[in-house]
Formats: structure tokens, sequence, C-alpha cells
């Protein structure tokens, strides 16, 4: 989901919600300046930085790696199951590596079915 700051700039927040209906904290982007750099801040969510506000190669792997650190437990050691929108962080090598690697499943939901 984006929406706008008090700035006008971009901010992108990375939502999961399990099939038991719980939510894992999200994950907020702000669009700044600098290198980038993601932190958990809060265990309420977690804050990542980038130069447009969007995500991309580097959070999306981070973050495919907390949804696994937050979610093992609830897994017990079964595949998890995550759906995805088609967007390219999704699909880094670094990325489906961790997945097939921690025993997650990738689905994508097809082109234009998740509405803003």
């Amino acid at each position: 989901y984006q929406q706008q700051d008090g700035n006008q700039e971009n901010i992108t927040v990375m939502v999961t919600i399990c099939t038991d209906g719980e939510t894992i904290p999200p994950l907020v982007i702000y669009k700044v300046n600098k290198i980038l750099e993601t932190t958990s801040t809060s265990p309420c969510h977690s804050i990542a930085h980038s130069k447009k506000g969007w995500t991309d190669g580097v959070i999306g792997w981070l973050w495919i790696e907390d949804f696994d650190k937050q979610t093992c437990i609830k897994a017990n050691g079964r595949t998890h199951l995550l759906l995805v929108d088609g967007h390219n962080s999704h699909y880094t090598l670094e990325f489906l590596n961790y997945a097939q690697e921690h025993n997650i499943q990738i689905l994508c939901y097809p082109s234009h079915l998740t509405l803003v």
C-alpha cells in the first residue's frame, strides 16, 4: 500500500496477514536519499528507506528473512506459503533462494488481481 506523509513523499507499507487472522508487524519504507539500510525500531513495525520510497531487491530479501523469523514457530516445521504480488522485489535470486532454503513456497497473484 502506498501513501504520502506530511512532506508529500511516497511511503510504502508492506503488510502480512496470516491465514489464522494474525498479522506480523508491517514494514514501512520511507523515501530518503541515503544509502539503503533497514532497521527494526519497534516490536510494532520495521522501518526501511530507499531512494524512491519503494521496496527493491535488498529490502525484499530482508523482508522475507524477517517474515520467516516471525512465522517459523507458527509453521512448526511445515512448509510456509507466501502469496505475493508481481513486484520484481519478490523474484530476485536472493529472495527465491532464501525461500527455497527455508521451506517457503512462493505463489504470485495474477496481474491486476490485487487492488490498492
